[in-house]
């Protein structure tokens, strides 16, 4: 089956999103080198043969256009604070060294933050605390690992501006402070006993194709000033779990008045558990148990899906939901998948995508009875 059209036009755009390397220009700085598990200084010159130990060293003196290369399973046993700015078309890269999508990592021991600075692009990197990005622009946090259970995993504020949150695998998250534009794609979020993934006065958040599951709290929350936001082809879950203190009312989407203005919602799976009394949806003050409810009065969530039950709804589970049925032109929409898996197009479901597109719901694309799309 030849692809569909959103799914090339997709592929075409992914280069300009997340900025896949050209050929070096002339005049590029020299790569530096991380490696805790070597010799190494810090003192040195942070090239392959003399590497740095740790991250921050290369941080303080990296330049626009250069790459900070880290050894994959290298630990910085540290706090990083990345200042420095790259510039257009010149961004400052930290990248793991590594031909996996997703492992083995570099570690960071300690809290990564951004601050101040514009053009930059982490990838790869495995984050003992919270990272946060904070008065920034331009920054992209691809394949990052933070899983907290009493504190925050990521944090993007401070009037911070296109920030790119992909292809990551976080527990609470909040979007947050006059943050415009933030980018949240392909990530599996986790949120138990906290709210997996909050928006609060940011303003254009997009949330697109991410799983997401939620206990005791609301799984996703947009409030204040998040208006002008999109909200598509996600999987919600609103499980039961023995943390929570109170077994009662569970919603999967909360969105308040003021940040339903201009916000859409569409090719969302909503998934409840009979342990847990669900309402799919709070709307601008409104609750609504059902997408057909939904969509009949607020215009929203035409092709949304309501499962009562988790069974037979997770990736690479035969019949699930989540297959060939997601918008391909959906604001935010990426391939690769989280785990690098192009959009798959499964022969045995019909493709009931937009437009007949077989991109797949949540994070993660469906491996098993599928026809690699090229």
């Amino acid at each position: 089956m030849r692809p569909h059209r959103a799914t090339v036009l997709l592929t075409a755009g992914l280069v300009t999103l997340l900025g896949t390397p050209a050929v070096a220009a002339a005049g590029t700085p020299a790569d530096l080198y991380v490696n805790s598990d070597t010799t190494c200084s810090d003192t040195g010159p942070g090239s392959k043969a003399l590497p740095f130990c740790l991250l921050s060293s290369a941080a303080r003196i990296v330049k626009p256009g250069q790459t900070v290369r880290m050894k994959a399973r290298a630990h910085s046993a540290e706090s990083l604070v990345i200042d420095r700015s790259g510039e257009p078309g010149k961004p400052i890269t930290f990248v793991v060294e590594t031909t996996s999508p997703l492992f083995p990592k570099a570690f960071l021991d300690g809290d990564l933050t951004v601050k101040g600075a514009s053009h930059v692009r982490i990838s790869g990197l495995g984050v003992g605390g919270t990272a946060r990005v904070s008065r920034s622009a331009d920054i992209e946090l691809n394949a990052i690992t933070s899983v907290r259970r009493d504190a925050d995993a990521l944090v993007v504020g401070d009037a911070s501006k296109d920030v790119r949150v992909t292809r990551s695998q976080l527990t609470a998250v909040r979007i947050e402070g006059g943050a415009e534009r933030t980018l949240f794609s392909r990530n599996l979020n986790y949120g138990r006993p906290r709210a997996a993934l909050t928006v609060v006065d940011a303003p254009g958040t997009v949330i697109t194709n991410n799983t997401v599951y939620g206990a005791c709290v609301t799984p996703l929350s947009m409030s204040g000033g998040s208006s002008g936001s999109a909200v598509f082809n996600n999987v919600i879950y609103a499980e039961p779990s023995a943390d929570c203190p109170d077994a009662g009312l569970r919603k999967g989407i909360n969105v308040s008045a003021s940040a339903a203005v201009g916000t859409r919602a569409d090719y969302n799976l909503i998934v409840g558990d009979p342990a847990v009394t669900l309402m799919a949806y709070k709307w601008a003050g409104a609750s609504y148990r059902k997408p057909a409810e939904f969509a009949a009065a607020t215009g929203q969530g035409a092709h949304d899906i309501f499962r009562a039950t988790s069974t037979g709804v997770g990736f690479n589970v035969a019949g699930s939901p989540t297959i060939d049925s997601a918008d391909a032109t959906a604001p935010g929409a990426l391939v690769p998948d989280y785990s690098g898996l192009p959009a798959l197009d499964d022969q045995r479901v019909p493709n009931t995508g937009k437009n007949g597109g077989y991109l797949d719901r949540g994070a993660v694309e469906t491996s098993i009875g599928v026809t690699t799309v090229k």
